[in-house]
């Protein structure tokens, strides 16, 4: 099975719903075995899970975890013909809104209703369909003809989500950032390896990603690739600072001024940069403009940076969280 970004964001969203809630879980019931009384010492009730829910939500974080760890992820999409990843618009013949999907080869265990799958009458009918053509197709399960036509393929990047190192490396790092990294690279060797540490979410993407490949290969790219994971993986995890600062592996909140004069918030780890299968939404990289602006300050800081033919950025740092990894696993 094939995912692209979007599925995987919103399965790697669900998974930390499930550990969140198996974790709250685990402090419930470990409080009412402390305290002899079901619930006593527990702050709220809200979030109790039977057994059955809890069971249920484990054999659903399963199903998730080998998803992700087993099926390809597809980096490429096809902005000339509806395929794999490609979003697309249409208008009914009848009359009815116009709507928005995105081709994916299957749901996976979340039902998405943004996604049109490839398995469905609609997915095999509108697969490599182009602006323009007419679709009529008939629902198997009722015997109902539909017509319908494509009206667009959407071309704009900035529309989907996306893994980090689909941008070349290049293209993301600031100028400022390359030019420390030449003076450190001269002048202070330790520092300059510090700057490509991993976190230890980066080191699990890197070995779920590694355990997709072949033990013995004769290609060389995938050897290249399992070489510079490995080494990826000895540099080791970077400490996270003790003064409650924004620092590599950092899960910190921010509310960012649009250009519409509205706050919107962005909830993301601090990374060095992208080694793996990194998303968007969930990630930004010190060598980048916001990440060079957000390295090192507190909660309640203000910050602003530049962006390439577009407005400033100006924002505010809502909450800086260096015990994530630790809490989430219960440990806290």
């Amino acid at each position: 099975m094939k995912l692209i970004p979007e599925q995987i964001k919103m399965l790697r969203e669900k998974k930390e719903e499930l550990l969140e809630k198996r974790r709250k879980h685990i402090a419930y019931r470990h409080d009412s075995e402390t305290t002899q009384i079901e619930g006593l010492g527990c702050s709220s009730l809200i979030d109790y899970q039977s057994e059955a829910e809890f069971h249920q939500n484990t054999a659903e974080l399963s199903e998730i975890n080998k998803l992700l760890s087993s099926c390809e992820y597809v980096r490429e999409r096809n902005f000339d013909v509806i395929d794999i990843g490609t979003a697309f618009s249409f208008s009914y013949d009848d009359g009815a809104p116009r709507e928005r999907l995105t081709f994916v080869e299957e749901y996976g265990p979340i039902s998405m209703y943004q996604f049109a799958s490839s398995s469905s009458d609609f997915g095999q009918a509108v697969r490599g369909k182009k602006p323009g053509d007419n679709v009529t197709y008939t629902v198997k399960a009722t015997g109902g003809i539909v017509s319908l036509t494509i009206d667009e393929i959407d071309r704009i990047r900035e529309n989907y989500v996306s893994f980090i190192r689909d941008k070349h490396y290049t293209d993301r790092i600031s100028k400022s950032y390359s030019r420390e990294l030449r003076q450190l690279k001269e002048n202070d060797i330790e520092e300059y390896e510090n700057r490509f540490k991993i976190t230890n979410s980066q080191s699990l993407l890197l070995s779920e990603e590694l355990g997709k490949m072949p033990s013995k290969t004769s290609d060389l790219s995938i050897a290249v690739r399992k070489s510079n994971i490995n080494r990826f993986l000895e540099r080791g995890v970077a400490k996270l600072p003790e003064d409650g600062s924004i620092g590599i592996g950092s899960h910190v909140t921010v509310s960012i001024l649009n250009d519409n004069g509205e706050f919107e918030h962005k909830t993301f780890e601090m990374i060095n940069y992208a080694v793996s299968t990194e998303l968007e939404p969930h990630y930004v990289e010190r060598i980048s403009p916001m990440g060079q602006a957000l390295f090192g300050l507190h909660e309640g800081d203000k910050f602003s940076f530049k962006r390439n033919h577009k407005p400033n950025v100006h924002g505010i740092v809502t909450s800086v969280d260096n015990d994530y990894i630790m809490a989430r696993r219960g440990l806290k």
